[in-house]
């Protein structure tokens, strides 16, 4: 993707799909994040996680969605574009990460629609994945909706 052109809302393709680069989170990370943002035993202590009903440490989620939206980012799938969110849906964790994991996201468009009232406007959903790239298993999958800017809004250039 060009980071340097602006992708204006007719420049998305529904079906349109894009893979991050990758991220490594380890253990010494998993713990800073958590010590931060989510204390929980299961995130902090090996010990209390062995102890716990998945008897491994993990990451938090949080740290995963964290992780994830850096990853997008840095792809830049909107191009110099910002990307302006409206909601994230549907978040779901569907394994824990354990330390050493490294992951990486696959992101597609799935619907686009002009905003009724705002005609420099539109509106994206954009599925995104977040894979082990190990193994390729499915840890995250989440839905975000995004404000695009459009053609009849004047602004930047097509890319």
């Amino acid at each position: 993707m060009n980071k340097t052109k602006t992708r204006l809302f007719e420049d998305i393709e529904i079906g349109e799909t894009f893979e991050t680069g990758r991220a490594l989170l380890d253990g010494a990370a998993m713990k800073r994040f958590a010590a931060d943002w989510d204390p929980q035993p299961i995130h902090l202590d090996e010990q209390a996680a062995r102890d716990s009903m998945l008897g491994v440490l993990m990451a938090s989620g949080w740290h995963v969605l964290c992780a994830s939206m850096r990853l997008i980012v840095d792809a830049a799938p909107l191009g110099a574009t910002p990307m302006l969110g409206l909601g994230v849906e549907n978040i779901r964790f569907h394994r824990p990460v354990l330390p050493g994991t490294e992951i990486c996201v696959r992101g597609t468009f799935r619907e686009k629609r002009l905003s009724a009232s705002r005609p420099e406007r539109g509106y994206a959903l954009l599925h995104t994945d977040t894979l082990d790239t190990a193994s390729g298993a499915l840890l995250v999958s989440q839905d975000w909706r995004l404000v695009l800017p459009t053609r009849a809004g004047g602004k930047g250039e097509s890319g």
